[in-house]
């Protein structure tokens, strides 16, 4: 075979490879942000042996401590952990009501743990004004929300009533404090169970 094949065939080899590897790498990092309408809170697997149901409040501390936990904790299991917020206001004032209509609104553009997760992590921030909605615009702006689509979201009644929703079912399940989870049906209250249970449950799946 000549040179020239043989340059011919390691560039088509190479760009073979790079197809491959992108293609792999695609799935794999594809984010769950896409998901809209039922799913748009659901992060993870859902076919996963571990399923969490999370009720929070945005304004909580340690619903904060518990979010961060949670989603390292499924970069580390993808295939063991599924995950769905539910929103709980502790109380109905206006922080709450903004923050959660602004997450609400983002996953019906498929972007609430995008959403969700600036939130979490600039929680001390937003915490401190009295009327957080300019910071909340430049969330959605970072995460490039369609703001006409936004607009109209934030006034739709139907956003705060599926809020007020979720809350009542929380109630109905016995939450009266956040963050609550309940794991594979089983009720836990606080980070430091949710550690505990969860620990136990992933040892049990990785033996099997």
């Amino acid at each position: 075979m000549s040179k020239k094949n043989i340059a011919v065939l390691s560039i088509i080899a190479f760009f073979i490879i790079g197809s491959v590897i992108s293609v792999k790498y695609y799935f794999k990092e594809k984010p769950v942000e896409i998901r809209v309408g039922s799913l748009a809170r659901v992060r993870g697997n859902d076919a996963a042996p571990i399923k969490i149901v999370e009720f929070m409040d945005f304004r909580c501390y340690p619903c904060a401590l518990g979010s961060k936990y949670l989603k390292t904790l499924i970069k580390e299991n993808p295939d063991s952990i599924r995950l769905e917020m539910k929103y709980f206001p502790l109380s109905i004032n206006q922080d709450f009501a903004i923050s959660a209509r602004y997450a609400e609104c983002a996953s019906r553009q498929g972007k609430f743990w995008q959403y969700h997760d600036l939130l979490i992590e600039e929680q001390e921030k937003w915490k401190k004004y009295m009327n957080p909605q300019t910071v909340f615009e430049s969330y959605a702006k970072q995460i490039k929300l369609d703001t006409k689509q936004l607009d109209a979201c934030l006034q739709d009644k139907t956003v705060f009533r599926k809020i007020l929703d979720l809350k009542e079912e929380g109630q109905a399940l016995g939450v009266t404090s956040t963050p609550t989870y309940f794991i594979n049906g089983k009720k836990i209250v606080g980070l430091k169970l949710l550690k505990e249970e969860i620990s136990s449950l992933l040892k049990v799946h990785s033996a099997q």
